[in-house]
């Protein structure tokens, strides 16, 4: 892979031309756009956390219920035989 040869003028042309850029480039928004991506991501981490106790909770009262099933079936047997 060859490198194209470059006059000391055109190097400093195109880093005046990439300096340019970012002068264009506002600071304080990408400030904001970070600032928003990571209270997205704590939002997200919270619904997620209460997601998981919520599954928690459901697969308890489950349990619970199967278990209330269990103790109904096992009296009907013991009291119909």
């Amino acid at each position: 892979m060859s490198r194209e040869k470059i006059t000391n003028n055109e190097l400093l042309t195109r880093i005046d031309e990439r300096l340019n850029y970012l002068r264009v480039v506002d600071i304080s928004e990408i400030k904001k756009h970070l600032e928003t991506l990571n209270n997205n991501v704590a939002k997200n981490t919270a619904r997620s956390s209460a997601n998981a106790s919520q599954v928690k909770a459901l697969w308890l009262v489950i349990i619970a219920h199967l278990a209330l099933l269990g103790t109904i079936i096992g009296l009907l047997i013991h009291y119909q035989g």
